[in-house]
Order: structure tokens, then C-alpha cells, then sequence
């Protein structure tokens, strides 16, 4: 099998919260109810043809998914502000399913790490 591309540093992760596995959890509760509610708000200020909503959203979900030192995710969700910023919406589709495509890789290996952390 081939590895797996890095999606996080789960080395650096677990330095940030002290191996604190109650915290881990919590973040990532957070990062799945946000998350998910941030990239209905992307897809929105896409078809609203809003620039700034998907600017700020985007800024948003970047920092979250910074927390879980997920650069890919982070530079997908940077990608879709930019092009809010500058009002390249005709990009964005793409750069959505980018975005889409990192989470859905990320989400089971912080799920993964926190079942690693607890026990």
C-alpha cells in the first residue's frame, strides 16, 4: 500500500494540546458542527455570487482547520479566499471540491487519533 499523504502534523497536533485527549475531542466536535456549517456557507456565497461571504468564510474554516495543523485543508480553504478577495468566483467551484475533498480525508484520521489519544 502506498502511504498516506500527510493531511495533518499529528506530531505538532498533539505538542499543541498537551496530549490532551478530552481537548482533541472537543475540537474536533467543533471542527464537525462548524466545519460542515462553514462549507454550506461557502457553497451559498458561491451561488449568491457573494464574494466577500466567501471571503470570510473561507477565512473562517482556514483557521479552523489550521488548529489541526491540516496545511492541505488550509491552503484548499486559503484558495477559496483568495479567489473571494479578488471576486474570482468563476474558480470557485472548483476550488470547493478541492476543499471538500481534503476534509473528507481529514475528518477520519482526527476521528482515528482521537480514539489513539483517549485510550
Amino acid at each position: 500500500r502506498a502511504p498516506a499523504v500527510q493531511r495533518f502534523d499529528r506530531a505538532a497536533l498533539l505538542e499543541r494540546i498537551e496530549g490532551d485527549g478530552a481537548l482533541l475531542a472537543q475540537m474536533v466536535e467543533i471542527f464537525e458542527e462548524e466545519g460542515a456549517r462553514l462549507v454550506a456557507a461557502i457553497g451559498l456565497a458561491i451561488s449568491a455570487g457573494d464574494a466577500p461571504a466567501l471571503e470570510r468564510a473561507a477565512h473562517t474554516l482556514k483557521g479552523m482547520v489550521l488548529n489541526f495543523t491540516a496545511t492541505a485543508a488550509a491552503a484548499a480553504a486559503g484558495r477559496l479566499e483568495e479567489l473571494g478577495r479578488n471576486e474570482k468566483l468563476e474558480e470557485s467551484a472548483a476550488a470547493l471540491r478541492a476543499l471538500d475533498q481534503e476534509l473528507t480525508a481529514l475528518r477520519p484520521l482526527l476521528s482515528e487519533l482521537c480514539v489513539q489519544v483517549a485510550s
